[in-house]
């Protein structure tokens, strides 16, 4: 009896073993499953929100926690903010990747630093709280609707340090074991660091789409190329070539070059760059699907990608560039060329003036019909024919006008070209003009002489004779595209004059406006109408410009901006010579120049006081203002220049009445002194009559 009941005894205490390896093998078979499930989902799900929501479902499923959250550390802020939560209800919160990269908007939870989690944190081990009610360590806040009494916070690490948190609760007091602290120091680092590289994976495919859009969006032709094949093309580049990327994959960057294109060597230069890592910036010409030509601009870049070789390049298309260069390098061209014909013509102007100047008061004491007079007569006709060759250099140089007035184009065409019509027969002039002209301001006599000047060059393409048509018509910027030249936005009158000649050659079509510049040899031509031409129209704010056929026709087009005021038509003075009375201030640092025209204005009448140089003229002005009348000042002096001799004699006397003289055209300083209140402006040479017309004009005012 009693060995049977020291069995049972035996046999119970065999069960209770039994039955506690029974629920500890249970125990551990849920936390291998538990782990399973955790496994699979991270190896598995690799969306962000999806994970989130699939680790917190598995852990409150299939674990005694009722609610569970996850905290990652803001080292910076020294704070925990919130990753995702979930309830057993399945309110859920999961933070968007995107707040996280920015630390923008992220939920931080202080009251977590200064609880259970953050001392877990701070421990660097699990913290449990049996019951949460009076506990230091917990605070629910007075918005949380969760309701707490058993706390589980575990720390997590990843690349072995500590990054965050996991927070497991119950509703009820002393839920939490032992065991669950251990299940959930392996849990803790699972969960961590799948949601850690999640989060990596999204950053870097975020910035993977974001540098995909910027490249899809360049400007730029962005491609590269590997064993000499495009492997990709942005929208850009596909563009520029006019290539799809069907046949650009089977391109090489060879087959879009124009080798021909010599602004550097690019067979050696592109295999430079792929024999060496590195970066090279240079222009090219490439050759489009359409055959036609594109100048670009290429930076070229060789570089390591999963070792091997690719070519990445940046293609930017310089076409327009091109324009402005050309543009730029024309109008530099053109304006050195005009400093320097003006620089001659002044130079040469004041050597007329000495000859003019003796030539005048020598006419004066010789008695007409003498062999002296005809000597002296054909002095001052030679002069005149310098002074012509000056004033079409003048006119190419110039940048002002002598007398601007509104005139009707059409008026001056018709003139002009019966006049030049009576010396050539043998060409037929058709004339097509538009009814409605808009008027132009403008120095008739300039605009007279650049139309002779076209005619004349037109009539020497045609020796045989030939067609010559002129046509005019009323035009805006809009109309004057695919010029060297960026017009300025307005309305313009147009005058093109066509011929149907031997044409301009395409060598020498670009430099047909350069002073002295022909193809008819010394004897023929100097070399001047054309550059006259361009300087007249440029110094009226306009463009001129040419296109030719070679063998067939010339066409030359002038733009001159239009005006609404209307023409105004006067006779020129009568070429008399004007005696007067009175004092002159002669101011000129040419001494040949003060002679002469001493002689000349006492010849006239005139008392005359000579200054050398600018500051002599302003000491004798400051003396004898009272009783000086006029003031021929000269424009380029050394020293004190004419403006500042000009802005003195002003200073000492308001009223005082200048006469601006210069070898230079009215442009420039000569312009800015004539805006200030000069009373008027004669060009040298000048003749006897000219100076005595020009005196009395300032003087009788």
């Amino acid at each position: 009896m009693l060995k049977t009941e020291q069995e049972d005894k035996s046999l119970n205490i065999l069960r209770e073993q039994v039955k506690a390896i029974q629920e500890r093998y249970e125990n551990r078979t849920s936390d291998l499953s538990v782990i399973h499930e955790l496994g699979s989902v991270i190896i598995n799900v690799h969306e962000f929100r999806r994970l989130c929501e699939e680790i917190l479902e598995i852990i409150i499923q299939n674990t005694v926690a009722e609610n569970c959250s996850v905290m990652f550390q803001d080292r910076k802020k020294e704070s925990l903010y919130l990753i995702c939560a979930s309830d057993y209800n399945k309110q859920r919160y999961v933070i968007d990747p995107r707040m996280v990269f920015s630390k923008e908007g992220v939920i931080y939870s202080p009251d977590a630093d200064r609880g259970a989690a953050g001392k877990a944190l701070k421990d660097k081990n699990p913290v449990l709280i049996e019951n949460a009610e009076g506990s230091d360590l917990f605070s629910a806040g007075t918005e949380t609707q969760v309701k707490i009494k058993s706390l589980l916070s575990v720390p997590f690490y990843i690349e072995e340090r500590i990054r965050g948190v996991i927070n497991l609760s119950h509703s009820k007091p002393g839920i939490f074991t032992m065991d669950d602290v251990n299940l959930f120091r392996v849990i803790a680092d699972f969960v961590g660091v799948s949601l850690y590289s999640s989060l990596n994976y999204h950053k870097l495919k975020s910035s993977e789409e974001n540098f995909r859009s910027l490249i899809e969006h360049s400007n730029n032709g962005i491609a590269i190329l590997q064993n000499d094949l495009h492997i990709y093309a942005n929208p850009k580049y596909k563009e520029l070539t006019g290539y799809s990327f069907a046949d650009l994959s089977r391109l090489s960057i060879d087959k879009l070059m124009d080798f021909s294109y010599q602004q550097a060597d690019l067979r050696m230069l592109l295999n430079h760059i792929w024999a060496n890592t590195g970066n090279e910036l240079f222009n090219a010409r490439i050759i489009k699907q359409n055959g036609e030509l594109l100048d670009v601009e290429i930076s070229a870049s060789s570089v390591l990608y999963y070792g091997r070789m690719i070519l990445v390049i940046s293609m930017l298309d310089i076409s327009d560039r091109k324009i402005l260069e050309k543009q730029l390098i024309y109008a530099q061209k053109m304006q050195s060329m005009g400093t320097l014909a003006g620089g001659i013509a002044h130079n040469f102007n004041n050597l007329l003036m000495g000859i003019q100047g003796n030539a005048s008061i020598a006419l004066l004491d010789v008695k007409e019909g003498s062999p002296t007079h005809k000597n002296l007569t054909n002095i001052e006709k030679l002069v005149r024919s310098g002074a012509n060759l000056t004033s079409q250099l003048l006119g190419y140089a110039r940048e002002g006008k002598f007398e601007v007035k509104p005139i009707n184009l059409n008026l001056i065409v018709k003139e002009t070209s019966e006049t030049f019509g009576a010396t050539r027969k043998d060409i037929q002039i058709i004339l097509d003009l538009e009814p409605k002209i808009a008027g132009v301001k403008a120095d008739q006599g300039q605009i007279e002489q650049t139309l002779l000047n076209l005619y004349i060059n037109s009539a020497d393409a045609m020796p045989h004779g030939g067609t010559l048509t002129i046509k005019t018509s009323n035009v805006s910027d809009r109309d004057i595209i695919n010029k060297p030249y960026m017009a300025k936005k307005g309305k313009y009158l147009l005058v093109t004059v066509n011929d149907t000649g031997s044409g301009i050659a395409p060598g020498i079509v670009d430099r047909v406006f350069e002073p002295f510049f022909t193809t008819k040899g010394l004897a023929k031509g100097t070399g001047l109408g054309l550059a006259s031409a361009y300087g007249i129209i440029k110094g009226h704010g306009g463009y001129i410009d040419v296109s030719s056929i070679l063998g067939r026709e010339t066409t030359f087009s002038i733009y001159l901006p239009s005006t609404e005021e209307s023409f105004v038509n006067e006779d020129a003075m009568a070429d008399k010579l004007i005696t007067g009375a009175g004092t002159i201030l002669l101011v000129d640092d040419e001494e040949i120049i003060t002679y002469t025209g001493e002689q000349m204005l006492k010849k006239l009448g005139y008392n005359v006081i000579v200054a050398e140089n600018g500051k002599k003229a302003i000491d004798i002005f400051s003396k004898e203002h009272k009783n000086i009348n006029l003031v021929l000042l000269d424009l380029v002096m050394p020293g004190i220049g004419g403006m500042e001799t000009f802005d003195r004699i002003k200073e000492i006397d308001s009223n005082a009445r200048v006469l601006l003289s210069s070898g230079y055209s009215l442009d420039g300083q000569a312009r800015e002194i004539m805006d200030r209140g000069c009373n008027g402006f004669i060009q040298k040479p000048f003749t006897l009559n000219n100076i005595s017309q020009k005196v009395r004009e300032i003087l009788g005012s």
